[in-house]
């Protein structure tokens, strides 16, 4: 599907500029897009996954490009490098969708992706310069610092000495069963305050670890982490978000949020608490998404309907949906307004129906 709208064209070009700033100051940016739904966040981060997997270097590591059509692809289903090909950064994806009406464990589901990719960053590793890793395992040796972090000094070493990479990864899965010291600070974190992780200790543990590997080669591995939907992020989650956050990591972390209109403010909760205490630090650059302009949503409405030869019939539909993107493909998608598009019906009245 078409990307549509300048300032949404530009706003990635942004993010693209505001990771290439944090790999080059050595830091870690925090950028927030916010609308209500509908308006295409999550296209956003799709399209920044875009950008960065073109500028990477050859061979490619990451696919080309995320699934547009799935409203919330965050991160590759498949990635399959070729022979040689090595990870410049590290791609993350969080998507908070709820399945039912309280929220999922969203950090623990996006684990997965960390221990999936074991191998390109022992490639990663493998290709920093010696100094940098020399460094790495003196930290991990004087601070003692996390088991996880124990698995890079190992991996290093086994690498200089011509390891397969397979056999570094699974060596680096193994170690990443224990417990976590990320996950640790997230509950230290909560003051005192008692959350329900019935089931989901032993998955806060595994992610945990997945992010002290993260930290801990973002040096050599920059992390661009999104997490969409954040203003449903579960208790737990969020916490990992926010030591991450304090964390000495290089790269990019995006969320996307959802208001309840187009000039209010993040939907309320812990995760709207969070982001205000930061902005008021100043440490977080903060985009609103608009409308989508009028023209944009013709070419949408023309691409849904392309056997509809009268623009005015299109037009009632796009005035109706009123700059949502998700709202003007949904309406053409129903039987009725196709047929009333068709055929010259009603089609107003018969929005009016369906729209509060």
């Amino acid at each position: 599907m078409e990307f549509f709208g300048l300032p949404r064209i530009r706003l990635v070009g942004r993010l693209v500029e505001a990771f290439s700033e944090a790999v080059q100051s050595r830091d870690l940016r925090v950028v927030m897009v916010e609308s209500p739904a509908g308006w295409g966040k999550t296209r956003i981060l799709q399209e920044l996954y875009g950008q960065l997997a073109m500028r990477q270097p050859r061979p490619a590591y990451w696919p080309p490009a995320l699934d547009v059509s799935q409203r919330h692809c965050v991160f590759p289903d498949r990635v399959q490098p070729v022979e040689g090909a090595r990870p410049a950064w590290f791609w993350w994806g969080w998507s908070c969708t709820r399945t039912s009406g309280t929220p999922g464990f969203a950090a623990a589901a996006a684990g997965e992706q960390v221990t999936a990719h074991l191998g390109g960053i022992a490639a990663a590793i493998a290709a920093g310069d010696r100094l940098w890793r020399q460094r790495l395992s003196y930290a991990v040796t004087a601070a003692t610092l996390l088991p996880a972090l124990g698995v890079l000094h190992d991996l290093a070493d086994l690498i200089d000495k011509g390891a397969d990479l397979d056999e570094v990864a699974t060596k680096a899965r193994t170690v990443l069963q224990t417990r976590s010291g990320l996950i640790a600070e997230a509950f230290d974190r909560q003051g005192g305050r008692t959350i329900d992780v019935t089931g989901w200790s032993k998955a806060a543990a595994e992610v945990g670890q997945a992010a002290d590997v993260l930290t801990a080669v973002s040096h050599l591995l920059p992390l661009v982490l999104v997490i969409d939907d954040a203003h449903d992020l579960d208790p737990i989650s969020l916490q990992l978000l926010a030591t991450l956050r304090q964390r000495r990591l290089v790269g990019l972390i995006v969320l996307t949020a959802c208001t309840r209109s187009p000039d209010g403010e993040v939907v309320e909760g812990e995760f709207a608490r969070w982001l205000s205490e930061l902005a008021g630090q100043g440490r977080v650059e903060r985009h609103r998404l608009a409308r989508l302009d009028l023209a944009s949503m013709a070419k949408i409405a023309a691409d849904e309907m392309p056997e509809v030869s009268d623009p005015g019939a299109l037009a009632v539909v796009t005035e109706c949906a009123d700059g949502n993107p998700l709202a003007l493909r949904e309406l053409l998608r129903l039987p009725a307004v196709q047929d009333a598009v068709r055929t010259g019906r009603d089609l107003a009245g018969l929005l009016r129906s369906r729209t509060p």
